[in-house]
């Protein structure tokens, strides 16, 4: 097994800048132009195999010519239109079409480096098994499958959820997060270990926790990738699973392997991914041929989920489906909660074929074949990169719990999203401008059936020990929005 690791790609931007003769800009330095390509083309002529540009995109259809033609995209600023990432020879005619678009970048992405903070696969389980230890009653680590090393005998890896739910959950509404389809991409298992601690240390403290492994089934699944993210903590340049079957086995994201955001079998190889096994979007031998595909879609097809959320990094986006149509979704509520979504974190919220068309992606899958309304969030900016210091995470945990907390709150019920929603601080009650606001205690009831409150009115306590109490409201257009857990005292 060689190892071709970001040390090597950093001489090969040494040897760029060189041959520009100038020092080369970030995102916000001059643009080469047409020098930027022949920088490419001496440097590619050289001998070297990969360059890290940016690339400024006119349309989506703009953007998705580049990515079918092989270039690893990192991120998008959908807002200027500026796309990063690493290109190789293969991408030279594409790239000539508009040599204008094309600048040259050196910058934060140049070396890979783990810090010390993140988790590994060990650690990673580990933390897991001592959280599902620690509060048996309410979960349970899962194995859900072998990834493809393992499969070869290469390695001992499986893919691990945590199931958090009180009681029979096989029909409850549930909700899935998910980590580490790209195994660069470490902040993301992360931010889906956050999403678990959230719900399982506060379960008992905090009510809207409380609630949701009540009324819920919930999976978390922080890395859906584990053999390369072996890879990646190691310090290399890695997006994909470590299949070797098509390839040689060569370490960097146009190596060996599949994509396992292009592999799930829903209009898999109908555009936005290569079929070309060196490409960084290679869509593999058929859809869902991948060991680690198959375990997320087993998961997704055994139980009635709501919900689905995805992590990657990064862009500071909020997608939604469709990937691989320019038709809209046939779901207003998905939409609603998607902008709801951008709201809270700030992220800019849209369809994902308003950034590039893909197929096999997770998403349309998951709300194609199995009707949960899904989500992709895009982590961090091209200053954050694949690999920023571990100290950021708890600036990406502020910006996304938040938007974790609303799927729990919404997933008995996504078309809440449209009603008013309640506060309740100091045990009193806020709904300004509702219809009517009511009350269930102990459980959730349906809506119009519970106990009138007036607004401002207090929680009251009642007597016995501290229960739950759901409080909801309704808009003057007959919309009720969603509950509000809280104790009685």
């Amino acid at each position: 097994m060689s190892q071709k690791s970001l040390p090597r790609l950093a001489a090969t931007i040494g040897v760029v800048a060189t041959l520009a003769g100038c020092a080369l800009g970030g995102p916000s330095g001059p643009a080469l132009g047409d020098r930027g390509v022949r920088v490419l083309e001496k440097a590619f002529s050289s001998g070297s195999r990969e360059a890290i540009v940016s690339y400024r995109y006119q349309s989506p259809a703009d953007l998705t010519r580049l990515v079918d033609a092989g270039m690893d995209v990192w991120g998008v600023d959908s807002d200027r239109r500026i796309a990063y990432g690493q290109v190789s020879p293969a991408q030279l005619t594409e790239l000539r079409r508009r040599p204008d678009a094309v600048q040259v970048e050196t910058g934060p992405q140049i070396y890979n480096s783990f810090d010390k903070g993140y988790h590994t696969y060990d650690t990673m389980l580990e933390d897991l098994t001592k959280l599902s230890a620690s509060r048996p009653d309410i979960c349970r680590l899962v194995d859900l499958g072998p990834t493809w090393e393992t499969t070869k005998g290469k390695a001992s890896r499986r893919i691990w959820g945590l199931h958090i739910s009180k009681g029979d959950a096989s029909a409850k509404p549930g909700v899935v997060y998910l980590g580490n389809h790209h195994a660069r991409e470490i902040v993301t298992p992360e931010i889906s270990l956050n999403v678990a601690h959230m719900i399982v240390d506060q379960e008992g403290k905090d009510p809207a926790m409380t609630a949701a492994v009540q009324d819920l089934d919930i999976w978390v699944v922080p890395m859906v990738n584990p053999d390369g993210h072996a890879l990646a903590a190691l310090g290399n340049d890695w997006r994909k699973n470590t299949n070797a079957g098509n390839l040689f086995f060569d370490v960097g994201p146009n190596g060996a392997g599949v994509d396992l955001n292009r592999n799930y079998a829903h209009h898999w190889g109908e555009g936005g991914a290569s079929t070309r096994p060196q490409d960084p979007t290679f869509r593999g031998a058929g859809p869902g041929s991948e060991p680690e595909t198959q375990a997320v879609m087993k998961l997704a097809s055994s139980r009635p989920f709501t919900f689905l959320m995805t992590y990657h990094s990064f862009s500071n986006l909020i997608l939604w489906p469709w990937g691989y149509t320019d038709e809209a979704p046939p779901s207003k509520e998905m939409i609603a909660v998607g902008q709801q979504l951008g709201k809270l974190s700030g992220y800019k919220p849209q369809q994902s074929k308003d950034l590039y068309r893909t197929s096999g992606d997770l998403t349309d899958w998951a709300f194609g074949a199995r009707g949960i309304l899904s989500y992709t969030t895009e982590i961090g900016s091209w200053g954050d990169g694949f690999d920023p210091p571990y100290r950021e995470v708890t600036r990406f945990w502020r910006e996304n719990e938040p938007g974790a907390r609303l799927l729990l709150q919404l997933a008995d019920r996504p078309a809440a999203i449209n009603g008013p929603e309640v506060r309740v601080e100091a045990g009193r009650i806020s709904a300004p401008g509702a219809r009517r606001i009511e009350v269930f205690r102990g459980r959730k009831g349906t809506p119009g059936k519970g106990q009138a409150l007036a607004e401002g009115s207090l929680v009251a306590t009642g007597r016995g020990p501290r229960q739950l109490v759901y409080v909801q409201a309704q808009g003057t257009d007959g919309q009720w929005g969603p509950s509000t857990a809280t104790w009685s005292d």
